[in-house]
């Protein structure tokens, strides 16, 4: 900790030079005690892909899992920002028979698979890409089948008006204790409504998915401990080779499992609460460091875990011929109390 710093700093040094910098804001919410904030300031962010669990809550609520008998797996597939790898697309394919549906009902747009190794053999054996392959399949193909579920005309359900959309805002503003509305409301990459939230708000949302009296509170306590249960036990499922929850699960292990957003977003949650990360560059490398230094601080995580984790994200730069030529630092400024609202 470095009391003159006032963000949560990431520094990639080569020589006696720092060569580049990522800042970043973390707010933890405990399971019992204060938010802290780490940073100068709540920056805030766009929910992006962390609003998927809630996402797939607000499915959950609906009855949309036990209608089309979603498995474990594919609520895992659903919840995903995925790598496009072959499990991850024919769990798509499998949702959308079931819905009587085609891969060109999907909305979320095409991208290359984010797994390399699976994008290298596409272009090998001169496949192409659609819209399976992109990261967001999984939910756009959950909403279809609400859609599906609803009636009505299909294809709409981009729309912050169209029923399925209202049915995430009203799970998004219970756990986030947020009245959204339109001041907030963005797209996000592949269409979907998006909210601008602080990372306090955020933060209570995922805190809020581990604490059983809350969710029993609310009638939520059995539809979270599924779909949590589901993310801990298909954590290739839920992200893929590459991804931030696939690389960190073993480190996490059951006690937490974690979801990254875009732009330097990450969550990590459990029974003892959750912290989310905002890098102000919108870099990943950003927070690569910051969250396991955050977690040793607070505990939350055991030496020898940690000492895990850091031996696959070493402090050392190396060259491409494995010499070391630079170094990694992490500085956490002194975290400030912060109200919790709506507690």
């Amino acid at each position: 900790m470095s009391a003159g710093t006032r963000w949560a700093r990431t520094w990639l040094g080569r020589g006696q030079h720092h060569e580049s910098w990522h800042s970043a804001a973390a707010v933890v919410a405990p399971r019992n005690g204060e938010m802290k904030l780490y940073g100068a300031k709540d920056p805030g962010a766009f929910l992006r892909s962390l609003a998927k669990p809630f996402q797939t809550l607000a499915l959950m609520r609906a009855g949309i899992d036990q209608e089309f008998a979603f498995s474990d797996l594919e609520l895992a597939v659903i919840s995903a920002s995925h790598a496009g790898e072959a499990v991850h697309r024919s769990t798509v394919d499998q949702l959308l028979v079931r819905g009587g549906l085609e891969v060109s009902d999907l909305l979320c747009g095409t991208h290359p698979p984010l797994c390399r190794e699976e994008y290298n053999r596409m272009l090998r054996a001169g496949e192409t890409a659609d819209a399976r392959s992109n990261n967001c399949s999984g939910k756009h193909a959950g909403m279809l089948l609400h859609e599906v579920s609803i009636g009505g005309e299909s294809g709409q359900y981009l729309d912050p008006s169209h029923p399925v959309q209202l049915r995430v805002k009203e799970v998004l503003s219970l756990f986030t204790g947020v009245d959204l509305d339109e001041r907030t409301l963005g797209v996000d990459g592949c269409g979907l409504p998006t909210w601008q939230l602080s990372l306090e708000e955020i933060a209570q949302a995922y805190s809020r998915l581990g604490d059983d009296s809350f969710l029993a509170s609310v009638g939520f306590q059995e539809d979270a401990s599924r779909l949590q249960r589901s993310l801990a036990e298909f954590p290739r499922e839920f992200s893929g080779a590459g991804r931030t929850p696939y690389r960190w699960s073993p480190h996490l292990s059951l006690d937490f499992l974690s979801k990254e957003g875009a732009e330097g977003t990450v969550a990590v949650w459990g029974p003892k609460g959750s912290l989310v990360v905002k890098v102000l560059d919108g870099r990943e490398r950003g927070y690569r460091w910051v969250v396991p230094a955050i977690l040793e601080e607070l505990g939350w995580v055991t030496k020898e875990r940690i000492s895990a984790w850091r031996q696959e994200i070493p402090l050392v730069v190396e060259n491409v011929a494995g010499k070391e030529v630079g170094r990694v630092s992490v500085e956490l400024p002194k975290p400030v109390t912060i109200s919790r609202q709506g507690a």
